[in-house]
């Protein structure tokens, strides 16, 4: 399935602009992601400097982001044309690294890693990372004002603006029975979590409908 999909990829487009994913890293040698990146793309800002994915969630969001979904594809024979390259700064390695760190230092120290290293790029960081807790309905905090301020580049007056898409979060149902928070509608008393209540950033929230399995 692999060497099928490969061998139908279209990359004769010359745009250089890029995914920038700010995750758990990406490991770029995936066979379905190597296409898009090298390995001097694979940055970090962690306190091991090891910019490997052990996770693995920071390269499934990098799959997604190059390829979407992937069940169309499979099922089809036509070219698949992707014209947008792939970057990754790994900002931690395992959920709680961070604690007790400026989540909004951490955030500008993993953009400006990843201008520094290729400042011509045209970029759009994609960051699935979130705090698991709401957002005192959408009030600010230095996490999203930080996001904010480098999405309109406010100490540099507008000359380099970004682009940030920022998830949502996730809701937590094993801390809930149905027959106590029934199922959709605990979703819609539900905050969006810390950072994705800025302003200034493309806030997604996303569901499956593939929920029955067939032999």
């Amino acid at each position: 399935w692999v060497q099928d999909i490969l061998g139908r990829l279209d990359r004769s487009s010359d745009n250089e602009h890029c995914i920038c994913i700010l995750d758990t890293g990406v490991n770029v040698e995936h066979p379905l992601l190597f296409p898009f990146a090298e390995i001097s793309d694979q940055l970090t800002v962690t306190d091991d400097r090891a910019a490997t994915d052990n996770h693995g969630h920071g390269t499934e969001m990098a799959g997604l982001a190059m390829w979407g979904d992937l069940t169309d594809i499979l099922g089809s024979n036509d070219v698949v044309t992707i014209n947008h390259k792939l970057e990754s700064v790994k900002v931690l390695d395992i959920s709680g690294d961070n604690k007790d760190k400026l989540l909004g230092k951490v955030t500008s120290d993993a953009v400006a890693t990843a201008e520094i290293a290729n400042p011509d790029r045209t970029r759009t960081f994609s960051m699935s990372l979130s705090a698991d807790t709401g957002t005192e309905r959408g009030r600010a905090s230095s996490w999203s004002s930080t996001l904010d301020s480098l999405a309109v580049d406010y100490l540099g007056e507008g000359e380099t603006s970004r682009l940030f898409t920022v998830c949502v979060g996730n809701t937590r149902f094993n801390c809930f029975t149905p027959e106590v928070f029934p199922y959709p509608d605990f979703n819609q008393t539900q905050d969006i979590h810390d950072p994705a209540q800025a302003w200034n950033v493309i806030s997604v929230g996303a569901y499956t409908n593939k929920v029955r399995i067939s032999e």
